[in-house]
């Protein structure tokens, strides 16, 4: 009998290291395949998903997420990871920068600063040219209707390094496209995955970009074409497009009620930032508010929408190695007053400013680490998106 247990507890032991060995094993893998090969490791996990299930991938990939942090975070100690600018701050198309804001006037003399441009940011860390706005889409006239600039939202991390987009919604507008897949429902409805041919053209198409979270991650709500793909969640942020085409950002229920007259809309979890505050549960890490993905707290891509007080500028913001809480800072900072997180991880996160050149639309991405499928939006794409037009 002693030498029977021996033998089980001897297994048992072998047993547990081999498990011990094979989490190792994914975790590390997981780290390799998400720093090298994003879109393997993307559809990697979500057919993981199906496999062991939501949970266990949050799991893994919050693992390998954190291997990465410390690894950056370690690297950015020794010197070797630089908090730089993701792009050059004066070139030929962009001579200088929306002038710094003068000394407030007089209290009876004192008039609102111009709407547009945007006015310079105030800087969150030492990269230079951080918070300046440089000119970066125009529509056929010439007009510029779009500026990006950058900020550095956490402090603890001055390698993370947030791009922002700010368009001018009097002379831009947003528009919404379902997945061929994504989000997933059992309503019936036309899901071309696809831009319209009327707005896939030179002189209108500006900028096109991620949505949300998997159906599945949530299961928040998504209406367009008239159809109620996903019921809407009492409570939690939306984007939506009204019939007229005027764009709001804001809680449904109480911001932004039910109307069957709205272009589309479409949910992501609660507000991170409500009237210009930053959301206090952006830490939290609770499943049925921010759907089964990795932890407000883990350092990631991630990508947000929000919109000005007077809803007259819609800005884009994502960037490497966030936590929900510096990117909710970054949104913040920014000057939206209501903003929504939008998808998360490195192949997700993808923004592309559409240029033509000799009657073709080309698609340049925003940031050099965004090169990863670049032209996804030209074909049938499988998750829902968002792109900019200029206006008519």
């Amino acid at each position: 009998m002693p030498q029977d247990r021996s033998r089980i507890i001897r297994r048992l032991r072998s047993a547990l290291l081999a498990a011990v060995g094979v989490i190792l094993f994914l975790i590390g893998a997981g780290y390799v395949i998400i720093t090298q090969f994003p879109s393997v490791g993307a559809y990697g996990a979500d057919l993981l998903r199906d496999v062991v299930g939501d949970q266990a991938v949050a799991r893994l990939e919050t693992a390998s997420l954190e291997i990465q942090d410390a690894v950056h975070t370690a690297a950015h100690k020794l010197g070797h990871l630089k908090p730089l600018a993701p792009w050059a701050l004066v070139t030929r198309e962009n001579p200088a920068t929306p002038p710094p804001l003068a000394p407030p006037a007089a209290e009876s003399t004192r008039v609102a600063p111009p709407r547009w441009p945007p006015r310079p940011l105030a800087p969150l860390g030492s990269v230079q040219g951080e918070g300046q706005w440089l000119a970066y889409l125009s529509d056929s006239t010439g007009a510029t209707v779009a500026y990006r600039t950058f900020l550095q939202p956490d402090s603890t991390r001055p390698y993370a390094v947030v791009a922002i987009v700010a368009f001018d919604l009097e002379k831009t507008a947003l528009e919404f496209v379902l997945g061929t897949e994504e989000p997933a429902s059992k309503v019936s409805v036309d899901r071309p995955g696809t831009i319209p041919a009327v707005d896939r053209c030179p002189g209108r198409l500006l900028a096109v970009f991620n949505g949300g979270f998997k159906a599945r991650h949530g299961y928040f709500g998504v209406r367009v074409g008239g159809v109620t793909v996903i019921p809407a969640r009492e409570g939690f942020g939306t984007v939506e497009v009204a019939a007229d085409g005027h764009t709001r950002i804001g809680i449904w229920g109480t911001d932004i009620v039910p109307s069957r007259d709205a272009r589309f809309w479409r949910q992501n979890g609660p507000l991170i930032v409500h009237d210009g505050q930053v959301n206090p549960h952006t830490a939290d890490t609770d499943p049925l508010n921010w759907g089964f993905t990795v932890a407000g707290v883990t350092a990631t891509w991630r990508s947000a929408l929000g919109i000005s007080a007077d809803d007259k500028t819609l800005f884009y913001i994502a960037g490497p190695s966030l936590t929900m809480r510096a990117l909710a800072r970054a949104v913040a900072a920014c000057g939206a007053s209501q903003a929504i997180q939008l998808d998360i991880n490195s192949y997700w996160v993808h923004f592309e400013a559409i240029h033509a050149a000799e009657s073709r639309l080309h698609a340049q991405p925003l940031l050099e680490s965004m090169k990863n499928g670049t032209g996804r939006y030209f074909s049938p794409y499988s998750r829902d998106f968002f792109y900019v037009v200029a206006a008519r």
